[in-house]
Parts: C-alpha cells; sequence; structure tokens
C-alpha cells in the first residue's frame, strides 16, 4: 500500500502555494507623524506575525493613495505624503514564496511639513494694543495675518523661538493691563496657547529675548512696576516649557535692548537704557555654563537702545534701530566678538520693531515706529532690499521670531 502526503495549499501570487511558506497578517501599531522639512511622511509600528512563513520584507501602504514603505523590522518609515491629508496604513510581509494578509488598518494620521517661516506678534498699533499675528513665508516673502492671536492685545515684549518646534512671546502690557502670561506659537498648526508657567513679575516689559535653538530660550532686563529695571535672567527650558532664573545676570539694569544668539555656542543682549541713561554694553551668555561676560565691543549708536537685532546663525548677528532713529545696520560677527557697521541701510527707521531671520538665507526688519515696511538682508552679499509685500497692522514694540530649518 502506497501512502501519499498531503501538503495544505493557498492561492497567492496567482498559484498554489504551501501555507506554511505564507506570511500571516502583522499586527498594527501605531502611525505616527515625522514629517520634517524636506519631506511628509510618518512612521508605523507593528509586530510581525509568529506563525507562517518568515518574512523579509515588510510593506505597509497607504488609504489614499497607496503610497508605500518598506523595512525589514518595524517601524517603517512612509514618504511623499501630501501635508493635512489624513491617512490610516496596513501592513504586508513578503518572502521569497508569497506576499502574505494585509493587517488591520491603523489609526488615522494627518502628516504636517513645517515651513520656513517669520512671524510678528502683537504690538502698539494707534489707539492701542493688538494681538494679530502675521507670517512672511520665506520662500515667497508673502505676507498672511493668521487665525490665531495672542489672548489678550499687548506688546513691549521679547520673542524666541525653538526652530522647528514652537515661538514665545514672554509677559508684555497694553493699555494699563499687565501680563505675565507667556504664549506659545506651534509651527505645525500655527496654534496659539498660553503656558502653565509664568513671569516671576506681572508687569514685565521691553525685557531682550533669544534662544539657543532645541535647547531653552532666555530672556533678560526689562522693567516691571513703577518702571524699575531690572537685570534677572529667565531661562524657558523647550523639553518641558518651564522656566528657571539662572543665577548670572546682566551687568547692568536695563530694558528696550536688542536680543540675537549664534545658537548651540551663545547669546547676546545688546544695548538698552535705564531711565534716562543709556548703554552701549553687549553681554554675552555661553550656553554651556550659563555664564555671562561683557564683551569688548560695543553698539554704536550713540542713543543705544530699541536695538532690532537677528542672527545668521554660526555666523553673525545683525542689528539696527536706535533711540537716535538712525538707519545704520550693525554686524557682530561671532568668531572673534567684533562690531563693524555695513555699508547698507534699512530704508527707514525701524527702532523697537520685529526681527527674525531664515538662518543660512536672509534676516528681515519688521515694522517698527508704525511702519508696516520689511526690510531684507541677504546674507551672502549683505544687501538690502524691501519686501514688495507690507506688514498688515503697522506697529510698534512687536515680537519677531523665526520657524527656519537651518539652526
Amino acid at each position: 500500500m502506497t501512502i501519499t502526503n498531503k501538503v495544505s495549499l493557498k492561492s497567492v501570487n496567482g498559484g498554489n502555494t504551501p501555507i506554511a511558506d505564507v506570511p500571516d497578517a502583522p499586527t498594527i501599531g501605531t502611525a505616527t507623524d515625522t514629517s520634517d522639512y524636506t519631506s511628509t511622511k510618518i512612521s508605523l509600528t507593528f509586530t510581525a506575525a509568529t506563525t507562517g512563513g518568515a518574512v523579509t520584507t515588510f510593506t505597509a501602504t497607504s488609504t489614499p493613495g497607496s503610497i508605500t514603505g518598506t523595512s525589514a523590522s518595524s517601524p517603517i518609515t512612509v514618504s511623499g505624503l501630501t501635508s493635512s491629508t489624513a491617512y490610516t496604513f496596513t501592513v504586508r510581509g513578503t518572502n521569497s514564496t508569497a506576499t502574505g494578509a494585509a493587517s488591520a488598518a491603523s489609526n488615522s494620521v494627518t502628516p504636517l511639513q513645517p515651513t520656513r517661516n517669520g512671524y510678528v506678534v502683537g504690538g502698539q498699533i494707534s489707539g492701542g494694543s493688538t494681538g494679530s499675528i502675521e507670517r512672511v513665508a520665506f520662500s515667497n516673502d508673502a505676507i498672511t495675518t493668521l487665525g490665531a492671536s495672542l489672548a489678550g492685545a499687548r506688546g513691549y515684549f521679547p520673542g524666541f523661538a525653538n526652530s522647528g518646534t514652537a515661538g514665545y512671546v514672554v509677559g508684555g502690557i497694553s493699555s494699563g493691563v499687565d501680563y505675565s502670561t507667556i504664549s506659545k506659537l506651534t509651527f505645525t498648526t500655527e496654534a496659539v496657547s498660553n503656558l502653565a508657567a509664568t513671569t516671576a513679575t506681572t508687569y514685565l516689559a521691553n525685557a531682550m529675548g533669544m534662544a539657543n535653538s532645541g535647547t531653552a530660550g532666555y530672556y533678560a532686563g526689562g522693567y516691571h512696576t513703577g518702571g524699575v529695571r531690572v537685570s534677572t535672567i529667565t531661562k524657558l527650558t523647550f523639553s518641558n516649557d518651564s522656566l528657571s532664573v539662572i543665577s548670572a545676570k546682566l551687568s547692568v539694569e536695563r530694558s528696550t535692548g536688542g536680543g540675537l544668539a549664534n545658537s548651540g555656542t551663545a547669546g547676546y543682549f545688546v544695548g538698552g537704557a535705564n531711565s534716562s541713561t543709556w548703554f552701549s554694553v553687549i553681554n554675552k551668555l555661553t550656553f554651556s555654563n550659563d555664564s555671562v561676560s561683557s564683551i569688548a565691543a560695543t553698539y554704536p549708536p550713540s542713543y543705544p537702545e530699541g536695538a532690532v537685532g537677528f542672527a545668521n546663525s554660526g555666523t553673525a548677528g545683525y542689528l539696527q534701530g536706535s533711540g537716535l532713529g538712525e538707519t545704520s545696520i550693525h554686524k557682530l560677527t561671532f568668531s572673534n566678538d567684533s562690531i563693524t557697521t555695513l555699508a547698507a541701510t534699512v530704508s527707514t527707521n525701524l527702532t523697537n520693531g520685529s526681527g527674525f531671520a531664515n538662518s543660512g538665507t536672509a534676516g528681515y526688519w519688521a515694522t517698527g515706529q508704525y511702519k508696516s515696511t520689511v526690510n531684507k538682508l541677504t546674507f551672502s552679499g549683505e544687501t538690502r532690499s524691501i519686501v514688495s509685500n507690507t506688514i498688515t497692522i503697522p506697529r510698534n514694540f512687536s515680537a519677531g521670531f523665526a520657524n527656519s530649518a537651518n539652526l
């Protein structure tokens, strides 16, 4: 008598394949948006089946679009998605024999690709203050007013950014109302929220701000109730949005100066005033140990307050503005902490306006002295031009920060 072993077969890939060789469906995990400046993408986790044929490649497929990504193990990255579109994903396993069944669908995820923009936030306007926020798109210098605004119109505050994540404005005043609020603009959604943490005083105006992007922002000086100037430096740690007052202080109590940073190395607090006394001092805060020193160079104008700064991080910072109303542009070279004055000038006095930069490309001075003009400094040739678009609401004492990919 002859005994024949029977092998169960499964119809896959257009033919019959032994079931033992066919990959079983994985167990789906979580789809997470991981978009960056170069690609709109997600990361998808899954668990391989413990039964069925051994898998050499796993493939994730999107709905809609059938966009795929592959990996030998979890997670899988799927790139080339459309920003602001909702997707779900399934995963299949493949080996040399067959491609198996698909997993269940993942959660829905809407990838959002960040864009490089500068922002002008709040400020003093004719007859009061505004909480409006205007975006300057670095791709084409288009200017748009956001739907979101500050909770409470105000100005006289510093701004700084954790590039790629969020921008912040601290404190401020408006029509006799004092604010201890720290407002946060999340770049991917352009939504505004207020932190649980607040400034140490309820009346913090004209402080100077700058940031070590990826790590922490700092605001220094300013004045509070009764017009008393301070030398305090406060640190906002980006990982948890917490505040701490560092032990180091400004060399002199002052307000209405400029702030800028060589991200990863040091930040600078420039100029300022205390009542009727002007200070040309430049204090340098070294990020590695939060220590403060005064550099040999000083801010050149005769009335060194109202300076507006931004930085081409890794190379130099640029400052414009003074109580004298001059139009000169001053350059602080990071390699040797020297100050020079450029041949280029701004088109009009922009003291107490907003400054921000697309690091590696260009910086912008927007508003100041109730102007709507936007001046652009191209870093490669240090040439100045006027952006054809203007800020919708002319303002003064506004804050500026940028979402720039090059930090």
